[in-house]
């Protein structure tokens, strides 16, 4: 390992490099020899440097009940004549609209 010795690095930096330690998982020894750290200055700032999870507020949660959903079947055809419109669910037999007009025409 080739440390480079006398080296100064700011809280900035070390912020960082304890970020990346607490996020990769890996061991004190492995983390540092993969950055060519010293393991004492990574221990040092670990000490130094509080975990940031320990600072964030706990997650709450909140139970949210959703509101029943009516579904209204949408009209399968509207008949209109003149000012008159007649929204049909399903399509009647063509006698029925036949009469439909027709009485509507005598109005």
């Amino acid at each position: 390992m080739a440390h480079k010795r006398n080296q100064r690095r700011g809280r900035a930096y070390w912020q960082r490099r304890i970020a990346e330690y607490r996020a990769s998982g890996l061991s004190q020894a492995a983390f540092a020899r993969q950055r060519d750290l010293p393991v004492s200055t990574l221990q040092r700032w670990l000490k130094k440097l509080p975990d940031d999870s320990a600072v964030l507020e706990p997650v709450r949660f909140v139970e949210l009940a959703p509101e029943p959903v009516v579904q209204v079947p949408a009209a399968m055809a509207t008949v209109r004549v003149g000012a008159v419109s007649i929204e049909l669910r399903q399509l009647p037999p063509p006698e029925y609209i036949a009469e439909l007009h027709a009485r509507t025409q005598s109005c």
